[in-house]
């Protein structure tokens, strides 16, 4: 949810800063789509915005930006490792 008039941002559970994302694969969350949607809410906000996560302390634009590095970082990873044949 975008609060405009306060230039903040509330990203709830799409967003936590305390560790690895917890992605409900069973509710039809997908890691690329986390991925997605973090990337076009950064497009929305400027560096002067208020980033609030559903956990952990507030942040701000860059922030979201090393989130998302670090999601994409993992996301490649776990795909190199499907592409070989590991399992869980």
């Amino acid at each position: 949810m975008v609060f405009r008039g306060h230039n903040a941002v509330h990203l709830g559970d799409v967003y936590n800063n305390t560790g690895y994302p917890f992605i409900h694969a069973g509710n039809g969350g997908q890691f690329d789509g986390l991925i997605k949607f973090c990337s076009q809410t950064l497009k929305q906000i400027d560096e002067n915005t208020v980033v609030i996560p559903g956990h952990g302390p507030v942040s701000d634009y860059q922030g979201l930006v090393d989130y998302i590095e670090m999601l994409t970082i993992i996301h490649q990873q776990m795909v190199a490792l499907i592409e070989e044949g590991e399992s869980l």
